[in-house]
């Protein structure tokens, strides 16, 4: 899933309509960042809730090509060492 633009309060519930719709059908989820210019906590939030989901069911979530204000929100709430993040 590619997601463009911005995660922020606006945004976020309409990611996590797209997650909830596609988690119980898959094992891997791949979000692709690398058309994300900016995530707020509201976006960090919605990706957690989105790993918990995958996580219950024996899945995973992978963050793909996060630009450097991402992974630099990544890094710091330290969720990269909780999320796979590839480049």
């Amino acid at each position: 899933m590619a997601v463009r633009g911005e995660i922020d309060l606006v945004t976020a519930p309409a990611l996590w309509e797209s997650l909830v719709d596609v988690i119980p059908d898959t094992k891997r989820l791949v979000v692709d960042l690398a058309e994300t210019a900016f995530i707020d906590s509201t976006g960090l939030g919605v990706l957690v809730r989105a790993l918990k989901r995958l996580r219950h069911g024996g899945g995973a979530l992978v963050l793909r090509s996060p630009r450097s204000n991402a992974r630099k929100v990544l890094n710091l709430t330290g969720l990269d060492r909780v999320m796979t993040i590839e480049d």
